[in-house]
Parts: structure tokens; C-alpha cells; sequence
């Protein structure tokens, strides 16, 4: 029986325009030790018969075929069945640069690595060339490719400043790795890639970075990453919440740091607060069983098992969340889990206005009624802080005045952001200024840098990791 050093996992959807092109860019790699693992996830196109093909010409190529339960069942499928030391998912309609194998399994070698993570290119077609997306390029970041990483240590380092991709994909794994730890994703459901990804690094001791793009990610129409949200979208985002914060509120407080993990838990949180406001077929919703299942979860904890682990940030999320659930009226009907649920939502309420005005005392925030705090960033998170001020803002009897937001390009001229003031960070000091907050993660040093370089310690700064991880316990 041959030896392979790779298994390359590839689940086909409906993607006969791009499979041949997919295939062959792993028949041609440098590493020759190569098992191919194709997986037919119920396409109705001509996918199956151009698998069949490649099958019948090449004997490290072997087929399956499901009935469609999506990209998680289709690689749990393709885990199962590898023969090789490690594993490489690869999405049908990406394909990746002839070294890539090659690279990652000497670097996965020499470092004895259950994982090797690295960068990727992207392309984009057809309709959606006009759109912004994600680029999967790290090099700027800071990583020391020379080290070996603990796995939640490279996680709460690296995660808030962009250092982290949660796709499966720009990862190479050790099979054993895999398996001895049971990781596999979910099924039936999108952002499957996000718990996977946090189950990797929670159990990894050893991971390197790689700075080299060695995947070439397609952005196209109709996938996964650009179609319209639809139920199963929402019924994901439910689904992943949940899952994730099963995660976070199972790991042992004082063990671990958790920036990283709530931070990973934060965008699935952001994304399902967004489908929620814009999802019109609310009858969907009514005693959806995503739903429910979500909701008993958030319910089945104690306060101190939920509350300690989430930080500031997700419970603001969450109250956001849930309080939308009872509100819309999604549980009538179910009495028992919506009294529940809303008393949660009190409990939540309560400690983030409790933690929130004992920050302000701490921190000697809004001392007078003219005092302004400046949100230094108008970016996601920018919005994230006002979305969340918004809820809040009467019982901390605070006015929409007393906010203003800064960016290091204003101009002089005065320009509001929604209803917000906005002005050039270097014309602050006409306001009288409480607090500033860094709103950005990524670009937090070089913000706080420029605020010392400007200012020094005139004003009291407070970055928005500190406020996202501050403690509800």
C-alpha cells in the first residue's frame, strides 16, 4: 500500500466549471506522495461524471458520494477515510500553486507540527468584482515564522490583530492530530470552519506560520461567501454560536486567556445580530428549532458558568440577541423557555449596566455633563460601540452629544457620521474630552502611539480589547 505523506480533501458542489482546473493543480505538485479524496455532495451538474474520470486514470484518486449534507459532512467523510500523514482541505472551485504540499510538509516536519498555518491569494469573477473581500495575507503581522506556537497562546496573540484565518482551508493538519482529539466539523450547516478552527487551537501544542500564498482563493457568484442570507445562513449562525460558546464556557477559568476565543465568538456574534435585523420571512423564525436549541443552551448555564467567560463585548451581543428573540415574539407559544429566556435577558441587562457604571467611576469617565467621550476609529468597530451605546445609553443617561467620533484623516472642516461628530484626531483638544477609545484591534499600537506622540498623558485612553474582555464575573 503506498505511503502518503498528503491526503487533499476536496468536497464538490455543483462546481463542473472550475473542477478540472481544482484536480489538476494537485496532480501537478512537487510532492508526489499524494492522495487525492473527492467527495460528491449531492451535485445536480456534470461534478460526478468529471470525478468519475479523474478516478479511472489516476489510482490515488478515490471518489464518494452523499446525498447533500454540506462542506462539514463532505470532510468529516474525506477524515475518515485518509491515508495520509496529513490532511489539506481544498475547496472545488480554488485550486493552489504547485509547491504548496511540498512546503507545508517539510515545515510540518522538521517542526514535528500538528498544524502549519499560512497565507493565500485571492481572485475574484463575474458579478462580484466590484465587491470588497477579505484578503488572506498575514506577512505584516508580526508573527516570528521561526517559532513554535502553544495553540490558544497563538490564538490570543495573533487573533485580534489579524493573524488568524479560521479556514479550514489555510491550514495544514496531522492527521493523528485530527483524530486523536475527534475533530470534526459540523454538519448541515454553514461556518462550519469557525468551531473546527477553534477546536484546533484549543487542543494544538505545536503550530508554525508560514508567510507563503500558496492557495488561490476564488470570490465568485453563488458561493457560500456572496449569496443573499437565506434560513440556512441564520440557522448556521445560530447554530455556531451555540456551539462555539459550548467551547468558551467549557474551558477552565484562570487556565486560559481568552481573548482570542471570544474574539473568533464575537464576529459569529456580529453576523448573527446582522441576519437577524435583516431576515424578512419572520414566520421561518417561529419556534425554529435553531432557534430553540440556541436559546436553551444560553438558558442551561448558570450566571457564573455564562457570565464570567463571555467578557463585556458578548454580553452586550447576546442581550442584543436574545432580547430580539423574545421581543419579535419567536418563543410565543413555547411560555416555559421564553420566561427563561427573558429572564436572562434581565440578568444580562442588569450586570452590563452594574459593570459598566463601576468601569465609569474606575476609569473617572463623564465627571461633568459636557465631558465627551471620543471613539478614535470609525470602522466595524466604531459601530460595533455605538450599536451597543445605543441600548444603554438612557440607563447610563448619557446624550448622543457627549459621543464623538476621530479618525487620523479628517478633515478640518465639520462632517458627522450618522449623527455623530466627526473631527481629525489632532483637533481633539477643542473638545472637553473624558475618555478616548481606541476602536480598532488591528491597529491599536500605531493609534496609541500617535495619541502619545500627540498628546502624551493629557487624556485617559482605553483600548477596545480592554473593554470587550473586561470581566461581567
Amino acid at each position: 500500500m503506498t505511503e502518503y505523506k498528503t491526503t487533499v480533501i476536496i468536497p464538490v458542489y455543483n462546481t463542473e466549471k472550475y473542477l478540472d482546473e481544482c484536480i489538476q493543480s494537485v496532480l501537478r505538485q512537487t510532492q508526489r506522495e499524494v492522495e487525492i479524496i473527492l467527495v460528491d455532495d449531492g451535485s445536480t451538474d456534470r461534478s460526478y461524471d468529471i470525478m468519475c474520470s479523474y478516478a479511472e486514470k489516476h489510482m490515488n484518486i478515490r471518489i464518494f458520494q452523499q446525498e447533500n449534507k454540506k462542506l462539514g459532512a463532505a470532510r468529516n467523510l474525506g477524515i475518515r477515510y485518509a491515508n495520509g500523514k496529513y490532511i489539506f482541505f481544498l475547496d472545488s472551485d480554488d485550486y493552489i500553486k504547485e509547491n504548496c504540499l511540498e512546503e507545508l510538509y517539510g515545515r510540518a516536519e522538521a517542526g514535528k507540527l500538528d498544524f502549519v498555518t499560512y497565507d493565500s491569494d485571492i481572485f475574484v469573477e463575474g458579478a462580484v468584482a466590484g465587491r470588497k473581500f477579505s484578503t488572506y495575507d498575514r506577512s505584516a503581522v508580526g508573527i516570528n515564522e521561526d517559532k513554535i506556537y502553544q495553540g490558544m497562546d497563538y490564538l490570543n496573540s495573533y487573533f485580534l490583530i489579524g493573524g488568524v484565518h479560521v479556514s479550514a482551508c489555510l491550514s495544514y493538519y496531522n492527521a493523528e492530530f485530527l483524530k486523536k482529539y475527534q475533530i470534526f466539523f459540523e454538519e448541515q450547516v454553514y461556518y462550519e470552519d469557525n468551531e473546527f478552527s477553534l477546536k484546533v487551537y484549543c487542543n494544538a501544542q505545536s503550530l508554525m506560520y508560514l508567510s507563503k500564498k500558496l492557495y488561490m482563493r476564488r470570490y465568485r457568484e453563488n458561493s457560500i461567501m456572496t449569496s443573499k442570507c437565506g434560513i440556512v445562513h441564520l440557522q448556521s449562525a445560530l447554530k455556531m454560536n451555540e456551539k462555539c460558546l459550548r467551547i468558551l464556557t467549557q474551558l477552565k477559568n484562570g487556565e486560559e486567556k481568552l481573548e482570542g476565543i471570544r474574539g473568533v465568538i464575537a464576529i459569529l456574534a456580529k453576523r448573527l445580530m446582522d441576519q437577524m435585523d435583516q431576515y424578512h420571512e419572520m414566520s421561518d423564525l417561529y419556534h425554529n428549532q435553531y432557534m430553540i436549541d440556541f436559546c436553551r443552551f444560553f438558558v442551561s448555564c448558570n450566571e457564573k458558568e455564562l457570565f464570567g467567560p463571555l467578557g463585556l463585548e458578548l454580553a452586550f451581543a447576546y442581550y442584543y440577541i436574545l432580547g430580539m428573540i423574545v421581543e419579535k415574539g419567536y418563543l410565543n407559544g413555547l411560555p416555559a423557555i421564553k420566561e427563561k429566556v427573558s429572564q436572562r435577558v434581565l440578568a444580562l441587562r442588569t450586570r452590563i449596566i452594574e459593570i459598566t457604571d463601576a468601569l465609569s467611576k474606575k476609569r473617572k469617565i463623564m465627571r461633568s455633563p459636557s465631558e465627551k467621550i471620543v471613539i478614535y476609529g470609525t470602522g466595524d468597530i466604531g459601530q460595533r460601540v455605538i450599536t451597543f451605546y445605543n441600548l444603554f445609553a438612557k440607563e447610563l443617561k448619557w446624550t448622543d452629544d457627549r459621543i464623538v467620533f476621530a479618525n487620523t484623516d479628517a478633515g478640518a472642516e465639520q462632517v458627522y457620521l450618522d449623527k455623530y461628530l466627526l473631527v481629525s484626531i489632532k483637533d481633539i483638544e477643542k473638545l472637553p474630552i473624558s475618555m478616548i477609545l481606541i476602536a480598532s484591534t488591528r491597529y491599536e499600537g500605531e493609534m496609541r502611539e500617535l495619541l502619545n506622540k500627540l498628546y502624551g498623558t493629557k487624556y485617559t485612553y482605553i483600548t477596545y480589547r480592554e473593554l470587550a474582555n473586561y470581566s461581567l464575573g
